[in-house]
């Protein structure tokens, strides 16, 4: 089977990173990565929320009291 040299790079590239978290690298600090999606979120003694500052929309889940 023959690769091709686009699936080499990727193979030489996959290698760099998994050589990178063996030393302990963190893999957040070596994997490209583009937000997807931008929100705040926290909790209270009622439950948890959050909004999301692309769309403007904003959410909360009530957790029941036996949960709390």
């Amino acid at each position: 089977m023959v690769l091709k040299d686009t699936k080499i790079q990727d193979f030489k590239l996959l290698q760099a990173f998994l050589d990178n978290a063996a030393k302990g690298y963190s893999m957040n600090n070596i994997m490209f990565r583009k937000k997807t999606h931008i929100y705040h979120s926290d909790s209270s003694e009622f439950g948890m929320g959050g909004y999301n500052l692309t769309s403007g929309v904003a959410w909360r889940f009530k957790l029941p009291a036996d949960c709390r």
